[in-house]
């Protein structure tokens, strides 16, 4: 069984005004709904690399299951990926 990773609007503005802070989701394999393309294509990465147990190697041990990803948007909003335990 794969994790679920939590998805959050941490910093940034979101330019087309779709995204507000703390705005969140939940990935269990499926697009999030109502998620723009934009932020979907940034994370899409790394959402798989936390949902499949996978670490990023300039991660400090106590940060191995979150992750702040930018939309590619140059002054867009950032995502913060956090693995949740499996239950």
């Amino acid at each position: 069984m794969a994790h679920v990773v939590e998805i959050e609007v941490v910093g940034g503005t979101c330019q087309g005004e779709e995204h507000p802070l703390g705005q969140k989701w939940t990935f269990d394999g499926v697009t999030p709904g109502g998620m723009c393309l934009g932020a979907f294509h940034a994370i899409i990465p790394y959402l798989y690399t936390l949902r499949c147990g996978g670490v990023f190697p300039w991660a400090e041990p106590h940060e191995r299951d979150t992750v702040d990803i930018k939309c590619a948007d140059p002054q867009g909003i950032t995502l913060r990926l956090t693995r949740l335990p499996k239950k």
